[in-house]
């Protein structure tokens, strides 16, 4: 009897385990993506992925083989959503046995963008043209840091008076991504760079909820520029903010086209750097010609440098000992963990994770608390973006949100002083009437 009662569960075991959708297969194909050295790479392995079994009925758990990991892991779906702008499938999950983790593929077309954390190890999945993909395990332990820009408000009257009488009250930020040639030839052309975009918004957008901080991102246009990528992060981000009129004429008209608070240039390479965003240091709308951030496409996602260089246009800083540090509070600091660093901070020796400086939010990996909120050296980075949110979602107003402009004092003061005159006038043409007519 017992030996027939492990035989069924044996076989339902078996059974159960070939329902389960294995969506990557090694392959010797290379794509038509150059083949460039990454320092973040510890291996690497081009795969086949099945993506209709990403996006069918069925997909409730997949097997994945991760680098370096000789058994197959089972990753269990959370949720799924699609993203209209791009007409992109996202998936999201976490590794079975593994309540720490967080998974999040995101489709376009032929092309998979992918995030995989296990704990504070880190996988990324990029698109290498010719349906052929790449996952790698990641350390950010070299990858290239990056720069603040600190500026005075730049501020263009076009737009001012505009932005200020936003009734804007959504939450969300709406963001214009553009990309270089040569980003979007590194990416695999459109989809994958759009699979990789919208991979970013949604990684910046669960990070907020694992935060708690009430902001969301609102993709509203992709598109590629013609503009060569110059190795120095200064040069390309003082020349985006800089020249409305300019080589970047078309971006500034997206922007207003599709009324973007804020936009980001996705580039091939910096040298030096993985990220360049202004800084804003004063809680004001007129930052928003400010509101300009660059970031490397290698590890937009992987190292959560698009999440953190918009994190920069909202106040938030690095963490308390970094010398390039500017933010917009005392607290707008980002949190070094015991093994992890949270989105701002930049320590070389850990990798980011998907969580913002918050002393009130706890790692689930340590149950330590994720910020400080005593002491000289606070880090409190989503109380920053909770406080500007209202500010950078007013950088240009959407549709509809553009509120009544309140009335000059001088304006009402001649209102009423028209409507003392106007009445003066009658009353004399009244009694002069009245003395003119004639007695009976």
């Amino acid at each position: 009897m017992k030996k027939i009662t492990l035989a069924i569960c044996l076989f339902i075991s078996i059974a159960s385990n070939s329902q389960i959708a294995q969506i990557f297969s090694n392959t010797t194909d290379t794509g038509f993506v150059a083949q460039v050295v990454d320092s973040t790479i510890i291996v690497k392995q081009n795969i086949s992925i099945n993506i209709n079994k990403i996006k069918t009925q069925g997909n409730d758990t997949l097997r994945i083989q991760l680098p370096g990991i000789t058994t197959p892991v089972q990753i269990i779906k959370t949720r799924q959503s699609i993203n209209n702008t791009l007409n992109s499938f996202e998936w999201f999950g976490e590794i079975q046995g593994s309540p720490n983790s967080f998974v999040l593929f995101t489709t376009v077309g032929s092309a998979v963008a992918g995030y995989i954390r296990d704990n504070n190890k880190i996988y990324r999945v990029q698109y290498k043209g010719n349906n052929v993909h790449q996952i790698a395990s990641i350390n950010n332990k070299y990858a290239k840091p990056d720069k603040v820009m600190h500026r005075g408000s730049i501020v263009d009257s076009s737009y001012t008076t505009d932005t200020a009488s936003c009734c804007d009250t959504t939450k969300e930020v709406d963001v214009l991504v553009v990309y270089t040639v040569e980003a979007g030839r590194a990416a695999g052309g459109t989809d994958g760079m759009n699979a990789t975009i919208d991979l970013c918004i949604e990684l910046s957008n669960q990070s907020y909820i694992n935060s708690g901080i009430n902001v969301r991102q609102n993709l509203v246009h992709t598109e590629e520029i013609n503009y060569a990528d110059q190795n120095n992060a200064e040069t390309n981000l003082s020349r985006i903010t800089s020249n409305p009129g300019g080589i970047f004429n078309n971006v500034y008209t997206l922007r207003n086209t599709y009324s973007a608070d804020i936009v980001v240039m996705m580039v091939n390479m910096m040298y030096g750097y993985s990220g360049i965003a202004n800084v804003m240091t004063t809680n004001t709308v007129a930052f928003e010609s400010n509101a300009f951030a660059i970031v490397t496409y290698g590890v937009s996602a992987s190292n959560l440098v698009f999440t953190h260089e918009v994190g920069h246009l909202f106040g938030a800083g690095h963490e308390t000992c970094d010398a390039d540090w500017s933010g917009l509070y005392n607290y707008s600091h980002g949190h070094v963990g015991a093994n992890y660093n949270t989105v701002m901070a930049g320590s070389p020796n850990f990798n980011r994770i998907e969580y913002w400086s918050n002393p009130d939010i706890n790692y689930p990996a340590d149950g330590l608390p994720t910020g400080i909120s005593s002491g000289p050296c606070l880090s409190y980075n989503a109380l920053t973006l909770n406080n500007t949110i209202n500010t950078v979602s007013k950088f240009r107003c959407r549709e509809g949100s553009l509120c009544k402009k309140p009335r000059k004092w001088y304006s009402c003061w001649l209102l009423w002083l028209s409507i003392a005159l106007a009445s003066v006038i009658f009353i004399c043409w009244y009694l002069y009437k009245r003395r003119r007519r004639p007695s009976l």
